[in-house]
Formats: structure tokens, sequence, C-alpha cells
């Protein structure tokens, strides 16, 4: 929905051109992990030792499965991969825990993973907040965890990620993450207190960054590891809250490929505005190829960088989660955009539903 464009520091102007209340939603992130957690926490998943995990979803609902599988795979000791098709992989099998979330509980190529994965005798848990797959659970004796409705999938992230973190914690395959959650939820609170609305735009970096990101095609690069999963949300949030299209690679595989597509005539590159995802305590050797890489890129285009906040993994890698939560937002409000509508999404679904 188009509406007119919003002077992002007029606070009641902002509340008007968000029927949906997507801004509402992103500046609540921090209590909905929270709610999240303590949820997570009383819940049971299959009682399993799992040599592969699989977790399966689709858009919003599959990205708390991109965080988890970059977060944890440095640590866990069997593979963890997320399938965002209608099959699965066919090593699936009974050895196999698979975590399966819609948050609709309506998701078709979801859907059809599931059944697929029962029928392969693999370890089930399923997330949503009702629909089809919350009736699948119960008729099949799957545990569920049912989260709160009422949100879209991508406004959700909390209820996305910290339940599946639970279920590799409490399954062994990762050790308990009680500190490292309880640092995650002060940043992000201290983080929502720096990006909100009531922020003034010259002491707001996120909306000084949407203001830049006006007219471009933002591409997003994470410096490595779990920067890479922070930079596929950006680009997600930006396509959805920002209708804008937008890209994302990480390093140092982009240095091998993407990094030639900087090369080419300036006229190119005009639309194009390039933001890093980066962390204090990366590895020398990727510092180095960051500095060299943002050389390249400033030849054709502006950059910006934007720097986690935390000390621990989860806490940093979540801050720039949040950070582009609101970045995407404020630029759906500049560029005259209801950031939650997602009507070319409904529209695909419509026709696919039709047969």
């Amino acid at each position: 929905m188009t509406i007119k464009a919003v002077n992002i520091d007029d606070i009641e102007s902002v509340r008007a051109a968000d029927p949906g209340k997507m801004m509402e939603a992103v500046i609540n992130f921090p209590s909905q992990c929270r709610q999240a957690v303590d949820m997570a926490e009383r819940w049971t998943p299959p009682v399993f030792n799992p040599q592969k995990i699989v977790i399966i979803g689709m858009g919003g609902s599959a990205i708390g499965g991109e965080l988890l599988r970059a977060y944890a795979v440095n640590e866990c000791k069997v593979p963890i991969l997320v399938s965002r098709e209608y099959d699965i992989p066919a090593f699936v099998d009974e050895t196999t825990l698979v975590l399966v979330s819609s948050y609709s509980g309506n998701t078709e190529e979801t859907l059809t993973s599931y059944k697929r994965a029962l029928v392969r005798g693999a370890k089930i848990a399923a997330f949503s907040s009702g629909g089809k797959l919350k009736e699948l659970a119960v008729q099949d004796e799957v545990p569920f965890f049912e989260v709160p409705s009422g949100y879209q999938p991508r406004a959700a992230l909390g209820f996305g990620f910290f339940p599946l973190l639970a279920a590799l914690v409490k399954t062994g395959c990762i050790s308990d993450k009680s500190q490292e959650i309880e640092e995650t939820l002060t940043i992000l609170e201290e983080c929502k207190n720096m990006w909100k609305p009531d922020v003034p735009s010259d002491m707001n970096f996120a909306k000084i960054l949407a203001k830049k990101l006006h007219r471009k095609n933002p591409v997003i690069y994470g410096s490595w590891g779990y920067k890479g999963a922070a930079a596929l949300r950006w680009k997600c949030q930006l396509n959805e809250n920002s209708k804008v299209f937008s890209s994302w690679n990480v390093m140092p595989e982009m240095n091998h490929n993407e990094t030639a597509g900087w090369d080419g005539h300036i006229e190119g590159y005009r639309d194009i505005h390039a933001v890093i995802l980066r962390d204090r305590e990366d590895p020398v050797r990727i510092q180095k190829r960051v500095e060299l890489t943002k050389m390249i890129l400033m030849q054709k285009t502006e950059v910006d960088e934007v720097w986690a906040w935390g000390k621990t993994p989860l806490a940093k890698m979540l801050s720039l989660c949040y950070f582009g939560d609101f970045a995407s937002v404020y630029l759906a409000f500049i560029q005259g955009l209801d950031p939650t509508s997602v009507k070319v999404i409904e529209w695909l679904k419509e026709e696919l539903a039709k047969g």
C-alpha cells in the first residue's frame, strides 16, 4: 500500500503510516525474545541423540533456522542443514532430528516436507501458531511448540529462533546458552533505545542509513561466519518491509566471484549502496579482506559499515539483525510505503491455491 512519504522524526506521522504496526513489532522485539525464551524453557523436544539435523521452513519462518545453523555450526558435532523446498534431503531417516517451522502452520512447501519426514521415520518437532501443521502434529503425536499468533512471520523472529535453539540445547547438541541469552536480551534492549523512533535522526544511525538507502538497491555483505546469515536477514527485510531489490553475500566466498562484478563500468553501480556487517573480533585475515574489498567497492559506490553489539556471538548476531529491522521499516516510511503489506506475495499464494 502506498502512503505519503513520512518524516521519520515525526512520531505521530510514523504511527499513522503504519497500519499494520510493523514498527511496534520491531520495538517490542526484545520483549518477544524474552517471552520466547521463557516459553522454550518449559517445552520438551524429542528425547533423542540425533546424527543429523534438518530445519524445514520458508521465508520468515526459515530465517530462525538459518541463524541457528550459523550460530551453532562451530559447536554442534552433527551436521545442520536448512531445507527450503517441497522435498527433503535423501539422507533424512530415523537418525535425523527434523525441526519443522511454519508461522502460519499452512505453508504448502513445509507441510509437504513434514509429511515426507514422517514417512522416513525422522524424529520431528513442529513449531507454528496453529494451522494445518498443528493439526498434523497433534494427530501424529509429534512434539509441538505453539507460538503466539498475530504477527507477520518476519516479525516473529524471536519465536522462530529461541525455541529451535532450545531444541538443540535440550537434545545435547550444543551446550547451555543461558548466559549468552541474558546478555543478548540486555543488548537488544540497549539497541532498541538507540534506534527507536523517538531518537532523532542526527543521533539514530538506523534512520541515517535508511535515508542513505532511499532510491538505492542495497547490497548487504557479511564479513564472515554468522554475519552471512545476518546479511540474508537484512536482504529479506529490505525486500518485504522496504519493497526494494536487495542482494547479499559473505566473505571470503564473495572474494572468489562477486568481487569481479565490481570491476565493470561505473554507470552500472549508481543505484547500488553497499553495507558491510562486521565484528571487531573477526580474524585478522578476514579484517584485511574486508578492508581490501571496501577499497574496491568505494571506487564505484558508497559503502557503510554496521558493527555488531555485545560480547557473545548470540548478542552480536541478533543485534545486527535488529539494526536491519529498524532500518528497513524506516526506509519503507521514507519511500511512502506500508512496511507490513506484501500484496504481491499474497497474490502469488492465492493464484497457487487455485490449483
